[in-house]
């Protein structure tokens, strides 16, 4: 891995820790809505980097031209990561509707997505379980190699 992208994979997972970290304290404190929308770019930040660290910068251009709100649909980029690499995280249709209700909170951020929409955004502390199991899936699977020193 040469020293531009050693260092990207090395600066995303450090803030997406911090991120990952941050959700769980937003749990804790039943801020919900927020929460979800963190835990989507988050987990979304975990895919991406675990693709850069495998130099797979394809995908991650993939999953960009999606566009929009699309662009951050976790679920798709799952079934991206199980079509491209033959393999299955084994999610659960409950689990799959977890990622779903948090997908939703995260569109929530456009005042008229809220409007339409109104009441299908919903997070509960349970969801944490689908959040760690997807966010240490991806975690684990980074490639880390040291940046080089000058």
């Amino acid at each position: 891995m040469d020293k531009k992208l050693s260092e990207k994979v090395f600066f995303s997972l450090w803030i997406t820790d911090f991120d990952y970290i941050s959700v769980r304290h937003l749990l804790a404190g039943s801020l919900f809505p927020s929460a979800a929308s963190l835990a989507v770019i988050t987990i979304d930040r975990y895919i991406k980097t675990y693709f850069w660290s495998i130099k797979r910068e394809d995908l991650v251009q993939k999953i960009k031209k999606w566009g929009g709100n699309e662009s951050h649909n976790i679920l798709k980029m799952i079934s991206l990561y199980e079509k491209e690499f033959n393999t299955s995280l084994n999610l659960s249709d409950e689990e799959k509707n977890k990622l779903k209700d948090m997908y939703k909170c995260y569109c929530f951020r456009y005042i008229d997505v809220m409007y339409i929409e109104k009441g299908l955004c919903k997070m509960f502390k349970n969801y944490m379980y689908t959040i760690d199991k997807i966010c240490h899936f991806y975690r684990n699977k980074i490639q880390l190699v040291p940046p080089y020193k000058r």
